[in-house]
């Protein structure tokens, strides 16, 4: 049980270090590519950002509960993915936004915010479609296995 939980807690916090990293290599090349989209004072206030905003993890998974919800006409079943993410999406920027004003050491322009924005929505779209294309190998894998036994 200790070594699981180790291994559990190893794996939260290089994945948590890994991502936090990947979200200031971002905010780097944006200042990169213009000096004048993001003023940056200082590398521990780009890292206290990116840590923040990882952290939209947790609100998002309650975000997404709202999946959960009955939809019964056939039209609204159609555009209640896209509406939801729309949903996400202007919640997310919105975050961003009270992120930028509290932390002021890192200060995003107009354009610089949406820059970051557009890169992190397309960042999380990657990594989650990456995710589920593993966990359908994964389950199809285990689902072999356990019909090969049987």
């Amino acid at each position: 049980m200790k070594k699981e939980a180790l291994q559990f807690f190893t794996m939260a916090s290089v994945t948590i270090t890994f991502f936090t990293g990947l979200i200031s290599l971002v905010i780097v090349g944006i200042w990169g590519i213009g000096s004048n989209l993001v003023q940056i004072e200082s590398g521990y206030s780009v890292m206290l950002f990116a840590l923040a905003t990882f952290g939209w993890l947790i609100p998002l998974q309650l975000l997404s509960l709202i999946r959960m919800l009955p939809v019964q006409r056939r039209p609204l079943r159609i555009v209640f993915p896209y509406v939801e993410s729309l949903f996400q999406i202007g919640v997310f920027v919105l975050y961003l936004i009270g992120l930028n004003t509290a932390i002021t050491s890192v200060n995003f322009t107009n354009i610089g915010m949406v820059t970051f924005a557009a890169a992190m929505v397309i960042m999380a779209k990657v990594v989650f479609a990456k995710m589920n294309e593993y966990a359908r190998k994964l389950r199809k894998k285990n689902l072999e296995e356990s019909l090969s036994r049987d």
